[in-house]
């Protein structure tokens, strides 16, 4: 009956599996989508390649339901992993799946990168920000509007978030970090340009499994 009034599977049964995690699903976090599992390998193989993770930070900011930033601790359980999201109630969820994978995580409340302490700098980046402008929010399906609206709306354009995080995130980097993002299909173009400052050293646009460019994967010198 909840799915004919078109209520997610996720939020009927209160769980969803990622990346190994047996997560808790509440109506005030986003639902994990398997596709963002191809983001977490992507961050799992280029933070693999450092001999030594001891002392070096990694940041999921907007965590939500924590799975982006959950799967990576279970990966590296000596990379110190920070949580942030500017929801209380869904950083509630994030710290009850933390204790419920045994995961031991720091969590901040607020938005994007405000949080976090004055001097904090981190190896790792990634987000899966609101990226849907306001104009595609109303086509899409009736149960994905079920999902918390500022989880999906990123503005105006849906580019809003990403602008802020070009400028903000800077001063939170340490030299050679690496940034992951997840992305508008048809977003690819814009974000490039966004990104094009020669402080951008790398950057790399992966596509989903239907072949659609879905991840942004940045380094800084």
């Amino acid at each position: 009956k909840k799915m004919a009034e078109n209520d997610p599977l996720e939020y009927i049964t209160g769980c969803s599996d990622f990346s190994g995690l047996k997560l808790l699903i509440t109506k005030d976090v986003l639902i994990p989508r398997s596709e963002t599992e191809i983001l977490v390998e992507k961050i799992i193989q280029e933070i693999s390649l450092n001999k030594e993770l001891k002392g070096k930070t990694f940041l999921d900011i907007g965590t939500g339901s924590g799975a982006i930033g959950l799967s990576v601790k279970k990966a590296f359980p000596d990379l110190q992993v920070i949580l942030t999201d500017q929801s209380e109630k869904a950083l509630k969820v994030a710290r009850k799946n933390a204790q419920s994978n045994k995961l031991d995580v720091i969590f901040f409340l607020g938005e994007l990168l405000e949080p976090l302490p004055i001097g904090e700098r981190v190896d790792f980046l990634a987000s899966n920000p609101p990226y849907i402008s306001k104009k595609a929010y109303q086509s899409l399906e009736k149960s994905v509007k079920k999902e918390p609206f500022q989880a999906l709306v990123g503005g105006e354009t849906g580019l809003e978030v990403y602008e802020r995080l070009e400028k903000e995130c800077r001063s939170y980097l340490k030299k050679q970090a690496k940034c992951f993002f997840e992305i508008g299909f048809d977003q690819k173009k814009s974000l490039l340009n966004l990104f094009s400052e020669p402080f951008w050293k790398k950057k790399e646009i992966y596509n989903d499994w239907s072949g659609h460019p879905r991840f942004f994967f940045l380094e800084i010198e």
